[in-house]
């Protein structure tokens, strides 16, 4: 999971990724969760989106992955394709400021 800012209202967002693969076929999708803060500070930078995301990542993780992984499933209903979307939320993988740095360099 990812955290994002834009300079357009709402300006942050969590970007959530499932992705599955097997021998025959590889699907994915790409959920946004819009964030609109009552107080958000001025400026906000990695720093700010670093907390954000390490406060609120694993939970807003388990009712993404419930969205992804529905809309996932319907996009795979009745298209020969054997992949199977796990019910259980797995483990998530908070890319902070640094974390991202580092595959980077």
């Amino acid at each position: 999971m990812h955290a994002a800012i834009t300079s357009e209202s709402p300006r942050l967002a969590f970007l959530g990724e499932l992705t599955l693969r097997n021998a025959l076929a590889f699907a994915g999708i790409v959920v946004i969760l819009p964030i609109v803060l009552r107080e958000e500070p001025e400026t906000v930078d990695d720093e700010y989106t670093d907390d954000l995301l390490r406060q609120y990542g694993e939970w807003a993780s388990s009712f993404m992955y419930d969205y992804a992984a529905s809309n996932l499933r319907a996009g795979l209903a009745g298209n020969g394709l054997i992949v199977e979307v796990p019910f259980g939320t797995p483990q998530v993988s908070l890319h902070t400021s640094d974390v991202d740095d580092d595959v980077t360099d």
